[in-house]
């Protein structure tokens, strides 16, 4: 089970902590984010399956999510050119940590670091 997400850069999230449940309910007013924490699941399940994940990158467009290109990924107010996923699944100690690099016009954002994440992101 997913216990928690961690999204820097993506879209309107800036820097977002998730902790999850067996029952999630997200709840807000337009624009604050809800969507695009969907987004980013959804977006690391077709990576996944498409087998770019751990290897070439965030797929931004396939069978799940349509985001776009990398301009459309990025957050507007990010400093960094980067967008991170950090994910902790209650199978395994310790998070992933994804971490992709920023190509405006493309829609595969290149793969620039997977690994355990050392720190605790709780």
């Amino acid at each position: 089970m997913l216990e928690f997400i961690h999204i820097k850069n993506f879209k309107t999230l800036l820097d977002a902590r998730f902790p999850l449940g067996a029952l999630n309910l997200f709840s807000g007013l337009n624009g604050m984010g809800k969507s695009t924490l969907i987004q980013s699941l959804l977006l690391l399940r077709q990576s996944n399956e498409r087998n770019t994940l751990k290897s070439r990158g965030l797929l931004l467009n396939g069978d799940y999510a349509n985001i776009g290109t990398g301009k459309d990924a990025l957050s507007s107010f990010s400093a960094q050119e980067e967008i991170v996923f950090t994910v902790k699944w209650s199978e395994f100690e310790k998070p992933v940590k994804f971490e992709f690099g920023y190509q405006h016009d493309s829609d595969l954002l290149p793969l620039r670091e997977v690994g355990l994440d050392e720190r605790s992101q709780n």
